[in-house]
């Protein structure tokens, strides 16, 4: 039934006989597990071709709608024109090749999200250390991660039940109604955040330096 379905390669015959392999059993597995989630055998077709296509599942599902911005390419001297002529240390720029930032790919430099790249030459431009820039990127990304796996959960707990049953076109499209949600509410918070931050540094730092207020009295006439 499977195989007449699609979901299932044939076997290989010699004579009357089928030899069935370890992808087949692999493959009935993970049939198995989208049954168990509730995926009916035409969705799970849907799936394992656009898999066998060189598709991932979370994007087949529609679980990767943020995309990031189109790769830029310079060259080593372009990129050092867009960070003002800094030149970087190499263990500066090891670290910014550990941290995903940059790519080298033989005289070139590809950066996968030049959102970055603008922020950091920006700062950099303002006199902040690279070390810096860096150490407050590392722990961005380490926030970042902590609130991707609350929406997640959120996600997993309170929708993926009852999207699960639907097809993958149906996941797709309620997963890309809820991205915008996602970076409004994250927007917003920051926002706030950084509001709240604003104005306990202007109590802490900028009321100190100007000092109490003096209270002048008019002479009596």
């Amino acid at each position: 039934m499977y195989q007449a379905k699609g979901l299932l390669a044939a076997p290989r015959r010699e004579g009357r006989a089928a030899f069935y392999n370890e992808s087949h059993l692999a493959r009935l597995g993970l049939i198995d597990q989208l049954q168990d989630r509730g995926f009916s055998l035409n969705g799970i077709k849907e799936l394992l071709d656009g898999w066998d296509a060189g598709g991932s599942l979370p994007d087949l599902l529609g679980l990767r709608t943020w995309q990031a911005a189109a790769p830029l390419v310079l060259t080593f001297d372009e990129l050092v024109a867009r960070l003002g002529g800094m030149a970087l240390s190499q263990d500066v720029v090891l670290r910014v090749i550990g941290l995903g930032l940059i790519e080298i790919s033989g005289d070139k430099v590809i950066v996968p999200d030049a959102r970055f790249l603008a922020v950091g030459a920006d700062l950099l431009a303002r006199g902040v250390p690279a070390d810096a820039v860096l150490d407050n990127y590392e722990q961005l990304q380490s926030d970042a991660q902590a609130m991707a796996e609350r929406f997640t959960d959120l996600f997993e707990t309170h929708l993926w039940p009852d999207l699960q049953r639907r097809d993958s076109k149906s996941i797709t499209t309620a997963v890309e109604a809820l991205a915008p949600l996602a970076h409004a509410v994250v927007d917003a918070a920051l926002a706030k955040a950084l509001r709240l931050a604003a104005d306990a540094f202007a109590a802490q730092h900028v009321a100190s330096s100007v000092g109490p207020k003096r209270v002048v009295k008019k002479a009596k006439k």
